[in-house]
């Protein structure tokens, strides 16, 4: 009797690929707000009336969503990585429906903090309001990441803390000797 091996039509994945768009990066504009509602308007409005003014505006780009941020890859500029710690606020513009925008806090000359509001073009609406999703969940979920381990290493610290503080009395014996040498 032979029996037959049954394989499933589901391929098994561990982890899922991370989302890549094909987009078109209009640029980007210093801001002085760093996130809430409103925050964006002005830089946007200044970018898509870059875009429309000239007629070879953009750079074609692969902006990958990713857990550490975006990853945007293009002919001219090569791999430019946008860390998600640094990522203040991102949104698919309901003025400007294929746009997906991001302010970014870029580190300027001494170490200046400077805040810089980025923009694509997406070729869908739907792709822009995507892509403002994902990225929303994935910078979430490293916070929450980040949050957990802080507390555990919070924690971690606090038991080994206690254990130096007890007082050796109680883990030598009565003699004062260590427990081990009484053993011995």
């Amino acid at each position: 009797m032979s029996m037959k091996l049954f394989r499933s039509k589901k391929k098994l994945t561990i982890s899922e690929r991370d989302p890549t768009y094909k987009v078109r990066y209009l640029g980007n504009v210093q801001t002085a707000l760093m996130k809430g509602e409103g925050c964006v308007d002005k830089p946007a409005g200044v970018l898509w009336n870059n875009y429309l003014k000239t007629s070879s505006a953009g750079l074609d780009m692969k902006l990958t969503i990713c857990a550490t941020g975006l990853k945007a890859l293009t002919k001219e500029q090569g791999l430019t990585e946008y860390r998600a710690h640094r990522i203040s606020y991102c949104i698919a513009h309901p003025k400007y429906p294929k746009l997906f925008i991001w302010v970014y806090r870029h580190e300027g000359k001494k170490m200046k903090v400077e805040l810089r509001c980025h923009a694509v073009l997406c070729k869908k609406e739907e792709a822009a309001k995507a892509m403002a999703v994902q990225l929303h969940d994935k910078l979430s979920t490293a916070l929450n990441e980040f949050m957990r381990e802080k507390n555990r290493r919070q924690t971690s610290r606090l038991a080994l803390q206690r254990a130096n503080s007890i007082p050796s009395s109680v883990t030598s014996g009565v003699s004062g000797q260590p427990m081990r040498k009484k053993f011995l």
